[in-house]
């Protein structure tokens, strides 16, 4: 039996119409990705600039300075936290988009995330030879009520901290080094920080 031949005309032009609707010119696919790829760029090129490692220099030069010994340790663990956070942005933002370190601005973008490295390793250089100071000596002689007794350098938490942050390969005989120093001091107040002028 044969199909009228108006049905036969409507399923073929039903048949031609979905066909078009899924087909999308390659170009304009083309043209789509760009605009998508251009727009998330341009969001975390902007971002990025703005994390400016430069801007912590006064900061880092104000600490070489510090008196106190446990203000300057908790100031550089700071400082240096904050300089490893916005390198790592940096690294993160551009695994995801390479293409940023190769567009016409790239240069500025790449200068900021070398000055950031940089400024990373080098506080970085100036912590560990505090902290590994400190612990060389992390008690010292004091005099206390007309007598002499052992007391911390500063806050040995602190120092800890610091030593757990830097992950430093030899940190479990850093550690070790200041339980014994701490089996040194007396009780009481012979355990808290010498107290420094200011």
């Amino acid at each position: 039996m044969r199909a009228p031949l108006g049905f036969g005309l409507v399923v073929t032009a039903t048949v031609g119409l979905a066909g078009c609707v899924k087909e999308v010119p390659s170009d304009e696919r083309l043209d789509r990705a760009t605009r998508s790829t251009d727009a998330a760029k341009s969001k975390d090129f902007g971002e990025l600039l703005r994390l400016k490692c430069e801007e912590l220099q006064p900061a880092w030069a104000k600490l070489r300075d510090e008196a106190s010994e446990e203000r300057q340790l908790g100031g550089y663990l700071d400082l240096f936290a904050e300089l490893a956070s916005r390198s790592g942005e940096y690294d993160r933002a551009t695994s995801r988009n390479p293409d940023l370190l190769y567009h016409t601005d790239s240069q500025q973008l790449v200068d900021a995330r070398d000055q950031c490295v940089q400024m990373t390793a080098d506080v970085r250089v100036e912590l560990e030879t505090k902290l590994r100071d400190i612990v060389s000596l992390p008690v010292i002689d004091d005099i206390r009520g007309n007598r002499p007794v052992k007391v911390a350098r500063l806050n040995l938490d602190k120092v800890r901290e610091a030593i757990e942050k830097l992950e430093l390969e030899d940190r479990e005989e850093l550690l070790r080094k200041l339980s014994t120093a701490e089996k040194q001091l007396g009780g009481g107040g012979a355990s808290k920080p010498r107290r420094r002028e200011e």
